[in-house]
């Protein structure tokens, strides 16, 4: 039977301790579990912070208000590697999925930019309440795909912002630009080439539906970027960003 997950963000699960009990009483979780699952005493249930931490428990009690477990066995997670994804602002329903995806493939930051050839504009924007959105999708698919952290994401930024906060040198951070002319290295000739276990962070970033200018590719490269490429075949953003952090993963676990 397969045994559900769920993040609780107002309990201290690090500093629990086997055969202890932890109270929840998250209306939404015990609807869930009540309700939707129709789970009973004596199932188990999985816990996570969504940073690092995960309990497997026994339920012990659970009504409409309270849902009482018993720990049977803690877990930590601390990532080898970080990736951070520069995302850039595109339609929302894409952009959704999208966050849902790199979520799942355990991406632990994303930056949604603001290009010069972006079709939206930052200037009328209110990005709080879809902010709140993204995280729930993203703990969502922490949930569903056996993940720990959930990704941090921030308000967006343009391009250059984001450059700049990355424009120091730093030996253990490898920048990606992924970029659609075929003359430049592909990625996974690249990584091959790279020695990838000097790395504890990595950025990628993708252009809009319009490509990067010529002025965004060369402030990048002049802030230590290496240009890959995907192929031939011209993929969506939010493909591209997919592909390349599951090739990545693939070369280097998290």
């Amino acid at each position: 039977m397969k045994i559900h997950r769920f993040v609780v963000k107002d309990i201290d699960l690090a500093s629990l301790a086997l055969g202890k009990t932890i109270t929840i009483n998250d209306n939404k979780v015990i609807w869930q579990i009540r309700r939707v699952l129709r789970l009973k005493i004596d199932h188990q249930v999985k816990f996570l912070d969504g940073i690092k931490t995960e309990i497997l428990g026994r339920i012990k009690q659970l009504d409409k208000e309270e849902l009482i477990v018993e720990v049977e066995n803690i877990q930590e997670f601390i990532p080898k590697r970080e990736i951070i994804v520069g995302l850039p602002v595109i339609k929302f329903n894409r952009l959704e999925w999208a966050v849902e995806k790199l979520s799942e493939l355990g991406i632990t930051d994303i930056i949604p930019v603001y290009m010069e050839n972006s079709s939206f504009s930052d200037s009328n924007s209110d990005f709080s309440n879809k902010i709140k959105r993204w995280q729930d999708i993203a703990k969502e698919a922490i949930e569903q795909s056996e993940g720990f952290k959930i990704p941090q994401i921030t308000s967006p930024l343009k391009l250059v912002s984001l450059i700049d906060l990355y424009k120091d040198s730093q030996p253990d951070l490898l920048k990606i630009m992924l970029n659609t002319d075929t003359k430049i290295p592909n990625m996974v000739n690249s990584l091959y080439n790279l020695n990838l276990d000097k790395y504890s962070k990595y950025i990628i970033l993708a252009g809009c539906e319009g490509g990067f200018t010529n002025n965004e590719v060369k402030m990048a490269q002049d802030n230590g970027f290496i240009q890959m490429n995907l192929g031939k075949t011209i993929l969506r953003v939010e493909t591209a960003l997919i592909c390349a952090t599951a090739i990545l993963k693939n070369f280097s676990e998290f």
